[in-house]
């Protein structure tokens, strides 16, 4: 069984990390995955897929790198050294999204490599 730390891009002993270690384990392969190396201070997107109404997303994070996201607005990196509320999250492990939605992915280092692999869930 691989370890945590292989298959989840958390560096923490996270509950949720686990969860989704866990998940990974046991889900097959997908089919819908992609990647990109994402240039510095470029808001870059992704539209989820329409073959299903409903995925989550899990996302994979080049080693050290800082990645904010967010869904349906433009991905924003902090501004300054005090807390300020904001629609990006750093380096999430995995999300809920519907077909059609735009994922956005920020950096302000040199560079990131970035995966989003999408798993649907049944229709409710």
């Amino acid at each position: 069984m691989p370890s945590k730390q292989s298959v989840c891009s958390c560096n923490t002993s996270d509950w949720r990390c686990a969860i989704i270690a866990f998940l990974i384990i046991v889900l097959a392969f997908s089919l819908n995955k992609y990647s990109a190396n994402i240039a510095q201070n470029t808001d870059t997107t992704l539209t989820v897929p329409s073959f299903s109404a409903h995925y989550v997303a899990i996302f994979s994070f080049q080693s050290g790198a800082s990645v904010w996201v967010t869904i349906n607005g433009t991905a924003a990196k902090p501004a300054g050294s005090t807390f300020a509320a904001t629609t990006s999250e750093l380096n999430p492990v995995a999300r809920y999204v519907k077909a059609g939605d735009v994922i956005h992915v920020l950096t302000g280092d040199t560079s990131a490599m970035v995966g989003v692999t999408f798993y649907a869930l049944p229709s409710t």
